[in-house]
């Protein structure tokens, strides 16, 4: 495979290829990470986070439920299940970074000393801010509306494990969906259609996967006593996920008007770390 024989360019200097007509007129300016890398290896970016996090979640899942101890407290078996889950995944990218040898990744880590990427950042997380807030101004008008179930199981976590959670969601979580949902689905979609396509489509994954289908099942099955309940509960995950796809759509346009993962990586960083001190407030 290219990324692993490429021996030859091992030494070889980042060099920037000129900017064409395309990219003059454009609002999107290139991308490292897209232009650098071939369209398989960013796909392989996407089967990594996404389903590499499914199946080493299951792993995982079964080492820690073979543990008695672990089965008597639900949010340390499931902050654990979380922290070494996001944690193997992570360091799947990082060997990956590690044994390319065209330098990309080099390039992409010194995106971190540009003042302009942090300033990406934060225009991206006022944004997040101002969506999370107008959708709460709207939904403070809809007596069933509550938090997701996604959003409850986080902060009963964070709340009992505070020091796992931190790294979980605020360390390695956005530098693994980054990866995966930036730079690995909203790239791809890019290198063959057009920006805009790639953000909304990307959005929308990203926003599904947050997205507690099993509540779907739950509503169908429940009785006549519960299907109040069900219905709520399904209603909520409803009318949470345009929150969750406005999120996206945000960081992926950081990374797209950017030019840099490195904004989107900050500003889904500060986000976080603003929810997580918010929970202790």
């Amino acid at each position: 495979m290219e990324i692993f024989n490429q021996k030859n360019n091992q030494n070889e200097p980042y060099n920037r290829p000129p900017i064409d007509d395309e990219e003059q007129s454009s609002i999107f300016p290139r991308r490292v990470l897209n232009f650098s890398l071939p369209l398989w290896e960013k796909i392989l970016f996407f089967i990594m986070g996404f389903l590499g996090l499914q199946l080493v979640s299951i792993l995982i899942q079964l080492i820690l439920l073979a543990i008695p101890s672990l089965q008597e407290d639900s949010n340390l078996l499931s902050s654990l299940l979380n922290f070494f889950t996001y944690f193997i995944v992570l360091i799947a990218f990082g060997i990956l970074m590690i044994f390319d040898h065209r330098k990309t990744y080099i390039k992409f880590l010194h995106e971190f000393r540009d003042a302009k990427a942090y300033k990406f950042a934060f225009i991206g997380f006022a944004f997040l801010i101002f969506i999370n807030y107008l959708f709460g101004l709207i939904y403070s008008f809809v007596p069933i509306y509550g938090s997701n179930s996604n959003q409850e199981g986080i902060e009963a976590m964070t709340l009992s494990q505070p020091a796992l959670l931190f790294f979980t969601t605020v360390v390695f979580a956005p530098i693994v969906e980054e990866l995966t949902y930036r730079v690995g689905l909203g790239d791809s979609i890019a290198s063959k259609t057009k920006p805009i396509v790639a953000i909304i489509l990307s959005s929308v994954v990203f926003g599904l996967i947050h997205f507690d289908f099993s509540s779907i099942s739950t509503l169908i099955m429940a009785s006549a006593e519960e299907k109040q309940v069900a219905l709520e509960l399904f209603l909520n995950e409803l009318m949470n996920l345009p929150i969750y796809i406005s999120s996206g759509a945000i960081l992926c346009s950081t990374y797209f008007l950017s030019g840099k993962l490195s904004s989107s990586i900050c500003c889904h960083v500060i986000n976080n770390l603003f929810s997580f001190i918010i929970l202790f407030i």
